[in-house]
């Protein structure tokens, strides 16, 4: 820490708040005048607020309401939830005027006067990407829970209000900076992903032979396809793989929109503060290679893939079999083109996005064009070819994009933190419209989300 730092006030984290409070669920909404209930799925993780499009309501009693309504300059800690690919203890800031709660997976935290709320999300943004809050986090299979008391006893130390104000400033320039930079390879991944769609859809559906005779399959979404192709349900095709994980110690996998099934690889910070890995795995969904693998709350989104590998997954993925005469690589180009997503966000169950689930007793109803065996090989080893360069294109952008994440990452932590010293800087900048901030947002680029059932 510089000479600068070590006059700042050596406190826990505790000292920087006046409330903590859990959150509610509430009951079904009566009306649309019911307050909105933020989800932990509604953080964006990227800003550290709530995303625009929460739109979850719950109806609250009067007097909860009362109590637990957020007020703009709260921070939102997840207390509860977490996965194989990232960790519990999240923390974003409330920067609304809306009637709203959280959730009971959240905690409300109201700051105290020594600290501005947006000084004290960027903090924990920092004590997050060091892993402190594994220090403080117990873990029953498929959920990971927050002792938010020993959390906040996490040691820190704190500049005076004019320091905060002049990091603030300063963090919002350069993450305007990185998030415009990003937005820029984002797009380029958005063209990619366009032109794979194209090639993909225009192959699966009408085959590699030109010219040839097409039949209507009496499906309207589906139209014609080549006539010797058959157009059967996809419980003819695969059945659901329900073995469970005794060691846990397998390969552990997830699914990617873009690249499909993927080793994780995830070696979470603070590992001897958690418990084994194996014993948080216990119970996965077992997966052979050339299972279909489904992220059952992403599948409208194309979440889902060909297994390369023997591995396990996690309980929110559904795992099929493929059935004799059934190449799943084929099946992975056919269910990811916008037509056939158009039709699983159909068959899914749920009011948003958000909250769609695909299970699969409906997956299994969902009509499919379906080739000899020889021809679905034919297609996949095709199309493999056809896009090698193109997703080799795709992933050196998305390097690109995690380095720009890892460098604002690495940034905020040094600056919230006192090890660089940015006050000179900052004094010769502007304030930044917060609606200019607002506008770039950073997606997911492609990668599986985590999703969480907070109610």
């Amino acid at each position: 820490m510089s000479d600068r730092s070590a006059s700042w006030r050596m406190m826990r984290l505790r000292d920087t708040v006046v409330d903590v409070r859990g959150g509610t669920w509430g009951d079904d909404p009566i009306s649309g005048t019911d307050p909105l209930c933020v989800r932990v799925a509604d953080f964006d993780r990227e800003r550290l607020v709530v995303k625009p499009t929460a739109s979850t309501l719950r109806h609250i009693e009067a007097n909860s309401l009362k109590r637990m309504q957020l007020k703009k300059g709260d921070l939102l800690l997840e207390k509860s939830g977490g996965g194989e690919k990232q960790n519990v203890g999240a923390v974003v800031y409330w920067d609304r005027d809306d009637v709203a709660v959280c959730s009971n997976f959240i905690a409300r935290v109201r700051c105290r006067g020594n600290a501005l709320p947006r000084f004290l999300v960027r903090l924990h943004f920092a004590l997050y990407a060091a892993g402190a809050p594994n220090r403080s986090t117990k873990q029953a299979t498929g959920i990971q829970n927050l002792d938010v008391r020993s959390y906040l006893d996490e040691p820190i130390c704190l500049p005076e209000i004019e320091e905060q104000e002049l990091i603030i400033r300063y963090l919002d320039h350069a993450e305007l900076r990185i998030a415009k930079a990003i937005a820029t390879k984002q797009q380029v991944l958005e063209l990619l992903r366009e032109r794979r769609q194209s090639i993909v859809q225009a192959t699966v559906l009408k085959g590699l032979a030109p010219g040839i005779d097409r039949a209507d399959t009496g499906v309207a979404w589906l139209g014609s396809v080549p006539a010797h192709w058959r157009v059967v349900r996809a419980r003819e095709c695969f059945v659901e793989r329900v073995e469970k994980s005794k060691e846990g110690a397998e390969e552990l996998l997830s699914v990617s929109q873009y690249f499909g099934v993927r080793p994780t690889r995830h070696v979470r910070k603070q590992d001897s503060q958690m418990l084994s890995r194996a014993a948080t795995l216990v119970g996965y969904k077992v997966v052979l290679a050339d299972d279909l693998v489904v992220n059952t709350m992403l599948a409208w989104n194309g979440s889902m893939g060909a297994s390369p590998i023997d591995g396990i997954v996690s309980p929110a993925y559904a795992v099929y079999r493929p059935l004799a005469g059934v190449d799943t690589k084929y099946f992975q180009y056919l269910l990811t083109t916008p037509l056939l997503k158009g039709v699983i966000r159909a068959w899914s169950s749920g009011i948003q996005d958000s909250r769609l689930r695909l299970y699969p007793n409906k997956f299994f109803q969902i009509a499919v064009p379906l080739p000899s065996f020889e021809e679905q090989k034919e297609i996949s080893l095709y199309l493999d070819a056809q896009l090698k360069s193109s997703d080799e294109a795709a992933l050196a952008v998305l390097s690109e994009i995690a380095l720009l994440k890892e460098y604002r990452t690495r940034l905020v932590s040094d600056v919230v933190t006192g090890k660089l010293d940015v006050r000179d800087e900052a004094a010769t900048l502007p304030e930044i419209d917060p609606m200019e901030l607002a506008t770039v947002a950073v997606g997911e680029n492609g990668d599986d989300e985590e999703a969480t059932d907070d109610d």
